[in-house]
């Protein structure tokens, strides 16, 4: 076998990484042997010219070692780790000085053995926290790390050995529980990413290569075969196959998918083999944009945590201040030292607001990963507050209340059946690419159409043909006779109609209606229960915004709408309570940057995605309450969280005051224990299918 040998330039961060792209380039299909130099920035690849060209080897290479350098790292170790590695380490002396506790054996003659052991635990698990109070302490800023180090040396000066141990041991895990949930936030997108294969099977030149997803252009032909996942997005070509999508949507209900759908990467194909031409690169992919928007959206904090965060910058100096007047003012009135400097530090270990400030960054992140589990894709906390103080839902209705997909029905005028009226109409629109037509020769699958000669299609009018050496119009009235048109009497009483006739004679008629999304009536009657009212707001006519929302049951409706008309709307409707708007086409992008919440369907249109607050990825009705219930749901479990945090600490600070508590006690209650009851409840909201 004859072998080629290419030097591609790469960019690493370290050894490990360079080893990282050696693996993943030797799973490219022709690639014989890859290795990689760090210090140098150099692939040095073998390849097979046979089954793979150098051009080809080239590209491929360079994009897995691009993909690979920019691909998450949820295992990236922080400060957190460094705390709970020396906490590790703190509790295993302390744990020799608790078993030495009852003896008197003296160290060096100094000391006994456990003192001395739990001396060197402080010290051992206390340096870190020392070294981020001195840090936090140079910016100014009064952080925990300096309360609990006060505390710490308080504690050993006053010979409290046991005490100081337990509090850097226990201090030191609640850290490590807090870091731990913010990085779990911080890799909840991430994780969305886990369901799409590192590999896909492409169809070049006749032969099977199995590449990194990363290797596979835009218009490839991929194989997907049962029981495998989707690797990248693109549209089936051919093949059938049910689909489980629930990795983009949310819904588990496995899809139909046959020659022109589409597929989503992560997807997971059933029984059925498919061959699928790709639209999106491994990067771009509608689960990687998803991942993406929900990572940003970590870092966009709502009001109400920028309140919680400015009332713990002044809660914290008022409890330090409460405890060294706790410490001063008895002992300046003769009282012993001891106790009251005991109660001082209790006092300074609760005002520690750790739990209190992690409860709602951690649910909100919990509530966002929820949410895109299920196909709701909200760009940050802020939206999520907005959207659960929703009173107004406002609906977009074509494409949004309704399918977006017309349905046709043949008006036959008398003396004419509906069979005829189909065959003309379908047979004059065989020459159109107007959305009309598509949907009339949609209808008429099964009939056998006569030629049409001269065709002529009448831009803003309809389209006029000869058939059978008569000539025949199909389109708006203005193509008719006034008597003809009149003669066309109740048929246009009732959605959109379009007449067709030979000029003097009208032969019928095709309604034309866009069909109503079956969730359409429930999402309206489910708002409802939650005190949102809805309101449609549309461009289309009168007569059809009506017959829509009769059918789904709103009551109050904007038509005949610009979209600087429909903006306007938004803003006045505003002015009633918080407003969701709801809309799918590239003319709703006004209207959602307008509303407080603006959803869009879909990731489709991209104007409309960038626009909106929130996209509904699987495109369903639905998604509009299940992102209010989550909401609702995630700021009363924030609320929760922050009163049993805050109500815990004012439990231990009352017994610290009348000198109950002790130290340990006032970490394992006021602040590890406060911890974890937030953190679990925050978590727990993760797991929460809508």
């Amino acid at each position: 076998m004859a072998t080629a040998e290419c030097v591609i330039p790469i960019d690493t961060h370290c050894g490990e990484c360079a080893a990282k792209i050696a693996v993943r380039i030797r799973r490219i299909g022709g690639v014989t042997e890859a290795r990689t130099e760090h210090p140098e920035g150099l692939a040095i690849v073998r390849f097979d010219p046979d089954e793979i060209p150098a051009a080809d080897a080239r590209a491929a290479v360079s994009r897995v070692a691009e993909a690979t350098m920019h691909r998450p790292r949820p295992h990236a170790h922080g400060n957190g780790d460094g705390i709970l590695q020396a906490v590790a380490a703190t509790c295993w002396v302390a744990g020799i000085g608790f078993l030495l506790l009852p003896t008197s054996v003296s160290l060096f003659g100094v000391a006994p053995v456990s003192t001395s052991v739990l001396l060197l635990a402080a010290v051992v698990g206390g340096w870190p926290i020392l070294r981020g109070a001195v840090r936090s302490l140079r910016r100014g800023r009064l952080g925990v790390n300096a309360l609990i180090a006060v505390a710490t040396i308080g504690a050993a000066v006053l010979g409290e050995f046991f005490e100081a141990a337990s509090l850097v041991v226990l201090f030191g895990l609640s850290e490590s529980l807090e870091h731990r949930a913010k990085r779990r936030a911080h890799h909840a997108a991430e994780g969305l990413l886990d369901v799409t294969p590192d590999t896909a099977i492409v169809l070049r030149n006749g032969r099977r290569l199995e590449l990194p997803v990363e290797a596979v252009d835009i218009g490839e032909s991929v194989l997907v075969r049962p029981g495998d996942r989707v690797g990248l997005d693109g549209v089936v070509t051919s093949g059938r196959s049910w689909v489980n999508e629930a990795a983009v949507t949310g819904e588990g209900t496995p899809v139909s998918k046959q020659r022109g759908d589409s597929v989503f990467a992560g997807s997971l194909n059933g029984e059925g083999a498919l061959e699928v031409e790709t639209t999106h690169t491994a990067e771009t992919s509608t689960l990687a944009r998803i991942a993406e928007l929900v990572s940003q959206a970590m870092a966009n904090r709502p009001k109400v945590q920028r309140a919680v965060d400015r009332f713990a910058r002044v809660y914290t100096p008022v409890v330090v201040g409460m405890a060294v007047l706790l410490a001063v003012v008895p002992i300046a009135l003769g009282q012993p030292v001891r106790p009251w400097v005991l109660r001082a530090l209790t006092l300074l270990v609760v005002s520690c607001p750790c739990a209190f400030v992690i409860s709602l960054p951690a649910t909100i992140a919990a509530a966002l990963t929820a949410g895109a589990r299920s196909g709701l894709v909200i760009k940050g906390g802020e939206h999520l507050e907005r959207a659960a103080a929703t009173r107004v839902a406002a609906f977009d209705k074509t494409g949004t209340l309704t399918t977006g997909d017309l349905e046709i029905e043949a008006l036959p005028a008398e003396g004419h059946d509906a069979e005829e009226v189909l065959r003309l109409a379908a047979a004059l629109e065989a020459g159109s690419e107007h959305l009309i037509g598509q949907a009339i020769l949609r209808g008429v699958a099964d009939l056998d159409l006569p030629p049409v000669d001269d065709f002529r299609a009448l831009p803003g009018l309809g389209v006029t043909g000869t058939i059978e050496g008569v000539t025949h119009l199909l389109g708006k009235p203005d193509l008719f006779a006034p008597d003809v048109v009149a003669s066309a009497g109740a048929l246009g009483e009732e959605g959109r109609v379009v007449l067709l006739g030979t000029g003097t004679e009208l032969l019928g008629g095709i309604r034309l209606r866009d069909r109503i999304r079956r969730e359409a009536a429930r999402v309206i009657s489910d708002l409802a229960q939650l005190g949102v009212r809805s309101v449609m707001v549309t461009g289309d006519r009168a007569r059809s915004a009506e017959a829509c929302g009769e059918t789904v049951g709103i009551g109050e409706i904007h038509s005949d709408l610009m979209p600087e008309e429909k903006q306007a709307v938004i803003e006045r409707l505003r002015a009633t309570g918080v407003v969701c708007m709801v809309g799918d086409g590239i003319n709703d992008a006004p209207s959602l940057a307008a509303a407080d919440v603006g959803v869009a369907m879909g990731l489709g249109a991209a104007t409309t995605a960038d626009a909106a607050d929130v996209v509904l990825s699987d495109g369903g009705l639905g998604g509009v309450t299940k992102l209010i219930r989550l909401a609702r749901r995630a700021f009363r479990v924030a609320r929760g969280n922050m009163i049993v945090a805050l109500a815990l600490k004012v439990a231990v600070a009352g017994l610290a005051l009348g000198g109950v508590s002790s130290l340990a006690l006032a970490v394992i209650v006021g602040d590890v224990g406060a911890t974890i009851l937030v953190t679990i409840n925050a978590v727990r909201l993760s797991r929460v299918r809508l």
